[in-house]
């Protein structure tokens, strides 16, 4: 358990660091490999500054505050490119999948990133959405569909053809 004494200016300094990092990421190209790398930094962080607030109110949930330390300690090769992939999903079965998902876990917020398309297929429009995301974030839809939506699950499986 933190110190209550110096928890405010250990917090205040994570959050000065977290701001530094979201003024670096905003001046970023948004082709630049590194800014996937330091947009995954403040997002620990802010997990991390999450966990640290709920400590000094006094409520400890150990798998969230374990969390971003198991982000911290995984191992990030710099220069390695991280690569995306990109995933069609058709307007509907987007729809129902976003209905099926928590809107506050980690595969939500991807989902609402993604892109709306439309394209001429056979003489009409179809409509879809376009996801991007790592491989590991791939398993991790391909996992959530297949137990709460199974007919998305497909689209998981295959990547956009350029």
């Amino acid at each position: 358990m933190f110190d209550n004494k110096t928890m405010p200016r250990d917090l205040d300094l994570l959050i000065a660091s977290m701001d530094d990092l979201a003024r670096e990421v905003g001046k970023m190209d948004l082709d630049d490999p590194v800014r996937a790398v330091r947009l995954k930094e403040l997002y620990t962080l802010t997990e991390l500054s999450k966990s640290l607030k709920t400590e000094r109110n006094g409520v400890i949930d150990t798998e969230r505050s374990d969390a971003p330390r198991r982000e911290v300690d995984k191992e990030i090769k710099v220069g390695a490119p991280i690569m995306h992939l990109i995933f069609r999903l058709p307007l509907s079965e987007y729809d129902n999948f976003m209905k099926a998902l928590d809107p506050s876990c980690r595969a939500a917020e991807i989902l609402k990133n993604a892109c709306f398309e439309s394209e001429m297929v056979a003489g009409r429009f179809e409509r879809f959405m376009e996801i991007s995301c790592t491989e590991d974030e791939r398993k991790m839809f391909l996992d959530l569909a297949n137990r709460q939506y199974p007919a998305a699950a497909p689209f998981f499986s295959r990547l956009k053809t350029p």
